[in-house]
């Protein structure tokens, strides 16, 4: 019952975009006016469902998050993927808002969250400045969520910083090497493509076959205006995964011994992302880990069915309550 109000909005916002677009008959000199629209309606949708946008200056990082409940609670951290936003978690933050303090951060260089150039953002240097964050924002202790290349973030920021996880949930986390190769990363491998980044219609239909568990037809008018966004994004977004992939194919793969934390992992059983046989490796390495396989579900799972991340996740959560 607690989806029904974002799902509703949902809706709202792609009929309202479509309708702008047609207006505007989609050229991309009127793509800075969609962007301002999309970005009034995401602030209508957080509002809806009683979400707060903030920003926290730390050093020379300009940290925009989202953030709701009451602080006094118990925490938990929403960590996003490669190409992912805050917005990403909207649903889960809702659902938990009522008992927990809940907070979803844009990583750099995604969403709000402008990067500097000059800098590395590799994930050790990603989760050092996760944790100057935590500290501006007063957060000791707290359950940590990450989904695929956010799910590599907090499996690692946990091996750092041990004392501050109370429980981690990873959602087919990036960063494990795998013998059996995803579609994506064949491709990745054989052409040199990341099939995240798109400039035109066919490359746009391609991620969402590798994200989405099922196929969507979107009309034209609406992938241009996609398309138009990611144009303007793909020097930040390729310096992003270019300083990434630096930190190795298997950088939380041999970190997962190191992990203490009881932990939940999730994979979709239809993942063309991550191969799904990176469940044994954890398995193998994180003695203290449940992994729960939805054989339907795809890479996007946090977005396509939430429900089936929170029936399992509040069995994580209570389980760590009752042990006080």
């Amino acid at each position: 019952m607690r989806y029904i109000k974002t799902n509703y909005i949902n809706k709202i916002i792609i009929h309202v975009l479509l309708f702008t677009l047609l207006i505007g008959n989609a050229t991309e000199s009127n793509a800075s006016f969609i962007e301002v629209i999309t970005k009034s309606f995401q602030s209508i949708h957080r509002t809806f469902v009683n979400i707060k946008r903030r920003k926290l200056k730390v050093d020379d990082e300009v940290w925009p998050y989202l953030e709701a409940g009451k602080k006094h609670k118990e925490t938990i951290v929403f960590i996003h993927g490669y190409g992912g936003i805050k917005e990403l978690w909207i649903k889960m933050m809702y659902y938990y808002k009522k008992n927990y303090h809940v907070i979803a951060p844009d990583m750099p260089g995604f969403g709000e969250h402008k990067i500097h150039m000059r800098k590395k953002y590799t994930v050790p240097y990603q989760v050092k400045l996760l944790h100057n964050f935590f500290k501006k924002k007063g957060l000791k202790k707290f359950h940590m969520a990450g989904m695929s290349l956010g799910g590599a973030t907090a499996g690692i920021y946990a091996t750092y910083y041990s004392e501050q996880i109370k429980s981690l949930l990873l959602i087919s986390p990036a960063g494990i090497k795998t013998k059996i190769l995803s579609p994506f990363w064949k491709l990745y491998h054989s052409k040199d493509e990341n099939a995240l980044l798109y400039t035109n219609h066919k490359q746009f239909l391609r991620m969402l076959k590798l994200v989405l568990k099922k196929k969507k037809k979107y009309p034209r008018i609406v992938s241009y205006f996609f398309i138009v966004r990611k144009k303007r994004r793909i020097p930040i977004e390729k310096k992003i995964w270019n300083d990434l992939v630096s930190s190795g194919y298997n950088m939380l793969g041999e970190r997962l011994h190191l992990i203490k934390s009881k932990t939940l992992v999730i994979w979709g059983g239809k993942d063309k992302v991550l191969h799904i046989s990176a469940t044994d490796i954890i398995q193998a390495k994180l003695k203290n880990a449940t992994v729960k396989i939805f054989p339907s579900e795809g890479h996007a799972i946090v977005w396509e069915s939430p429900k089936l991340i929170t029936s399992s996740y509040d069995i994580l959560l209570k389980s760590i309550n009752k042990k006080k």
